[in-house]
C-alpha cells in the first residue's frame, strides 16, 4: 500500500485518511475495519472499494481492533461443526480435514 500508517488516523467511528498528493485534503471512512465500510473519496462514491478503505481495514486488523470478515467466521464454524459432528467413515473424515487445513492455509497465503 502506497498509504504509510501515519497518514491514517482513527477516531471513534470513523477514520481520517490523509491524500498522498494534496496532504491538506483528508478523506473520510465510517465504520473503520469493517467490510461495510464507506469512503467519501469519488472512486467509492461510484460504488467501488476504495485504497483508503483497504488501509484502514488492514491497519484495524493488524491492531487487533476488528472482527475477520463474514465469510472466515462462517468457514470456521463450519469447520468447528464438521468436528463435533463428524461423518461415520473415518476416511472421509480424515479427507475433509485435511482439505479444510489445505484451504486454511491457501486462506492465509492470500491475506
Amino acid at each position: 500500500m502506497k498509504i504509510p500508517d501515519s497518514d491514517v488516523v482513527i477516531q471513534g467511528g470513523c477514520a481520517k485518511v490523509a491524500d498522498q498528493l494534496v496532504k491538506d485534503k483528508v478523506y473520510v471512512v465510517w465504520n473503520p475495519g469493517s467490510q461495510f465500510g464507506i469512503c467519501n473519496c469519488t472512486w467509492a462514491e461510484m460504488g467501488n472499494t476504495c485504497e483508503h478503505m483497504f488501509k484502514v481495514i488492514n491497519l484495524c486488523r493488524k491492531r487487533g481492533s476488528t472482527m475477520p470478515s463474514i465469510s472466515i467466521f462462517q468457514y470456521h464454524k463450519a469447520l468447528i461443526d464438521m468436528l463435533h459432528c463428524p461423518p461415520h467413515d473415518s476416511l472421509i473424515r480424515d479427507h475433509a480435514i485435511s482439505l479444510a487445513v489445505l484451504c486454511t492455509e491457501a486462506v492465509e497465503c492470500t491475506c
